[in-house]
């Protein structure tokens, strides 16, 4: 009977190895399937990823003569910004310089000569009037109007004084005169500008000086 049951005991021992090496073994071929599996996953993956960026180097491919295009359209309006910002500039200038003229012509009264009209330099230029006109009311006058002007910034009257001057009258005889001769000084407002696009170092205005002897107005 003991020899009975220890043979049974035995069996019971193999058998319950034997349940255990099947469950590693079912177990070792349920991770093998599952590497197996995800060797598939990542390899079909990677030959997906491949081919999307064979597809979008061959779409870069396609598209780089239009992006080369647009680089080459970039570099020469990067060229002509300064070119177009002195064209604006002398084109300020020119306008600025147009309304002083317009202003100093509708400032000066008959019988006003100007002696000599100059200016100084810079983007805000003082002009300097001299010249005589027949009282010193019409001196005042040519000051406010040129003060009201919105071309300039400020006028000042730097001095007046009267002076003797030898005309003809209507018969032709010479006579004697008195005049007031004046000096008015006149500072032009600067010139205002867009901001640039682009950071550039200031520019400055085209330089202007005017001369003139004996005009009239009138």
């Amino acid at each position: 009977m003991p020899n009975i049951n220890l043979i049974a005991t035995r069996r019971e021992e193999k058998k319950k190895l034997e349940r255990i090496a099947g469950q590693l073994f079912v177990g070792l071929g349920a991770s093998v399937g599952a590497l197996l599996l995800l060797a598939s996953f990542m390899g079909a993956r990677h030959f997906q990823m491949n081919s999307e960026l064979a597809g979008a180097d061959q779409r870069m491919q396609k598209i780089q003569p239009t992006l080369d295009e647009i680089d080459r359209i970039e570099k020469e309006r990067n060229a002509l910004i300064p070119k177009l910002d002195q064209l604006e500039a002398a084109k300020a200038q020119t306008l600025r310089w147009q309304a002083v003229f317009l202003a100093l012509s509708k400032a000066t009264p008959s019988n006003t000569w100007l002696s000599q009209v100059s200016s100084s330099e810079g983007d805000s230029p003082t002009i300097t009037l001299e010249g005589q006109t027949d009282n010193e009311h019409l001196v005042s006058d040519i000051t406010q109007a040129l003060t009201k002007d919105p071309v300039f910034q400020s006028v000042d009257l730097k001095n007046t004084s009267a002076v003797n001057v030898t005309q003809n009258n209507a018969a032709g005889k010479p006579i004697q005169m008195t005049r007031s001769q004046f000096q008015i000084q006149a500072r032009v407002k600067p010139v205002k500008r867009p901001e640039p696009p682009v950071k550039d170092a200031p520019k400055e205005g085209p330089k202007t000086a005017m001369a003139g002897g004996g005009s009239r107005n009138g």
